[in-house]
């Protein structure tokens, strides 16, 4: 089992929901402790389990979501400041302090960059998908980007 302490009582409301999603161990990407895991803690940790590179992917679109964004708010004179040099963790917050609700807009934009489509389809991802709710699984084919800045008092 994980070396993570959790207070079991926090997720006492669905303990026994997940408890009958429970199936058989079944062999996979995660060992039969991190399996088990899921089902007791609601979690499991698997390091290492996307690569880097396709993180970096998932993020450049995001970072070029933010830019359209930002661009469209700046030609309509709604930010007076790109955020061009802040980093991914700081832009959107930025952005978000001069006009509240560009994190909604961000959402509500409903684009699905091809390296989320990407990554939403990773084999490993689907392989313990599978493991814990078996084979017959499916994906929604609505996404949207739900984006959490600071002080976002909006969702």
């Amino acid at each position: 089992m994980s070396d993570i302490a959790v207070d079991r009582s926090y997720y006492s409301p669905l303990a026994d929901s997940i408890a009958a999603w429970q199936r058989d161990y079944t062999s996979g990407p995660l060992t039969e402790d991190e399996f088990h895991q899921f089902f007791e803690d609601g979690f499991v940790l698997k390091h290492d389990l996307i690569k880097r590179d396709q993180l970096a992917s998932v993020i450049s679109s995001i970072e070029g979501l933010v830019d359209e964004l930002a661009q469209n708010l700046y030609r309509a004179d709604k930010i007076q400041d790109l955020h061009e040099n802040d980093d991914f963790y700081k832009r959107l917050t930025a952005i978000e302090a001069q006009f509240p609700g560009a994190c909604v807009l961000l959402h509500k934009n409903g684009v699905l960059p091809a390296a989320i489509a990407s990554l939403w389809s990773n084999e490993t991802l689907i392989s313990i998908a599978q493991q814990l709710l078996g084979r017959d699984i499916a994906g929604h084919p609505v996404w949207n980007l739900r984006t959490k800045v600071k002080k976002n008092i909006i969702f």
